[in-house]
């Protein structure tokens, strides 16, 4: 086994405290960090823990005009931080994780930190 992936062994191990309180859909837990307010506007930003049956990141939501994915991670054995800005009237995050997996975001992107969606506005 790879130094990788017994890290993220490790993360899945410390991240079973938030599956308490999380959502299963689909087989992926997901923990809403921020309350999401009924009216949303420009340059707001909600964090989502994700943890599926690979790994565990964050993904951040922001309303903005422009539709680009950016990856970042502080250290290359820190967890995976995917933000996503989109035009959306309301969050939906499976919708949002259902696009990411198609685009094989985040496992095949190595090497890429912004990556431009062509997603339509809600």
């Amino acid at each position: 086994m790879s130094l990788y992936a017994r890290l993220r062994k490790e993360r899945r191990r410390h991240f079973k405290v938030f599956m308490k309180n999380a959502v299963c859909i689909d087989g992926i837990y997901i923990f809403q960090i921020h309350q999401i307010p009924n009216i949303i506007e420009y340059g707001q930003e909600f964090d989502f823990w994700i943890i599926d049956e690979k790994d565990c990141y964050m993904l951040r939501i922001e309303k903005s005009k422009e539709q680009v994915v950016y990856f970042s991670r502080r250290k290359w054995q820190n967890p995976l931080y995917c933000i996503m800005k989109i035009d959306f009237d309301y969050i939906d995050v499976m919708s949002n994780l259902r696009l990411l997996k198609q685009m094989g975001i985040p496992y095949k992107m190595r090497g890429q930190i912004k990556r431009n969606l062509t997603v339509q506005a809600n």
